[in-house]
């Protein structure tokens, strides 16, 4: 007989947690333009206008973790990330990425990759 403790297994499946998506670039740049329009703290209204993909609590998370990653940066390098990308400047991926999106666009036959497809590629700004 259980006593309601977790190691019952009464509630074991019942409250698994969802796994969370990476955001894409365009999620992020969209994320980006949000914070410079409406300001900090607006995560309902980025959700509601600019990143119309994430519910108002995963945005207010990756302002955090984009926060975060912008006090650590002034400490300490550390290897690049999407956080990095600024809203402005354009991008420019390097020859060796390029070549495998041209190999993995091959290999799918001729269809174009999903708008939901995560980007792990360097990002470089020049």
């Amino acid at each position: 007989m259980g006593h309601g403790y977790l190691s019952d297994g009464l509630m074991g499946r019942a409250q698994e947690r969802k796994k969370g998506v990476p955001w894409t670039e365009d999620e992020h740049r969209r994320f980006l333009a949000g914070l410079e329009k409406l300001g900090k703290g607006d995560w309902r209204g980025i959700s509601r206008h600019f990143v119309t993909t994430r519910t108002p609590t995963q945005v207010a998370s990756h302002a955090q973790k984009y926060f975060l990653r912008q006090a650590g940066l002034a400490q300490k390098k550390r290897r690049s990330s999407l956080f990095d990308v600024a809203p402005d400047l354009e991008l420019k991926i390097s020859s060796t990425a390029a070549r495998k999106t041209d190999q993995q666009a091959g290999a799918a036959a001729g269809s174009s990759p999903s708008p939901r497809t995560p980007f792990f590629g360097t990002i470089r700004v020049t």
